[in-house]
């Protein structure tokens, strides 16, 4: 076993608290006397997910317009060559722009913890595929009422 109780890419817990990491790296630990309070729920996935799905959709209703754009080349008498780049114009950003909006509409669990004057989201994605999501929910629930103050608590979103 590691160092942490649980562990993800963004965070491990501990005893201590609740430990940051970058590349396995703890970069910051936020005990639990200082936590505020923790929600549980599910939330999306990407940060800044509304700029991602308009660039998306942007992406995608560019690929339709120029997708009749080149119809119209197509059906133009005077136009001899067409080039195959032209062609495949479309196609790049129709497949960027549905995986930009597939990934920005994409939800999950979700754990926010405000601490201090800051508020930090993670995922729990990798705790419930691995199917120990509800035993981590109940360790912090019970770090954070044995050790949190008056107004500490773990609630669901």
């Amino acid at each position: 076993m590691g160092k942490y109780m649980f562990e993800t890419s963004e965070f491990g817990l501990s005893s201590e608290g609740i430990h940051l990491l970058r590349s396995r790296y703890n970069y910051e630990t936020v005990p639990f006397s200082h936590i505020q309070s923790i929600r549980f729920g599910k939330g999306r996935i990407v940060n800044n997910w509304v700029a991602i799905l308009v660039i998306g959709l942007a992406c995608v209703a560019f690929s339709i317009f120029y997708a009749f754009v080149l119809l119209e080349v197509f059906s133009d008498e005077r136009v001899n060559r067409i080039y195959i780049e032209e062609i495949l114009l479309p196609f790049l950003p129709l497949v960027f722009g549905v995986y930009m909006v597939y990934a920005s509409l994409r939800t999950g669990e979700m754990m926010v913890v405000c601490y201090g004057r800051k508020t930090k989201r993670f995922t729990l994605e990798r705790l419930k595929k691995e199917g120990s999501l509800e035993r981590f929910m109940d360790e912090v629930n019970s770090h954070v009422q044995r050790n949190g103050k008056a107004n500490g608590s773990a609630t669901q979103m």
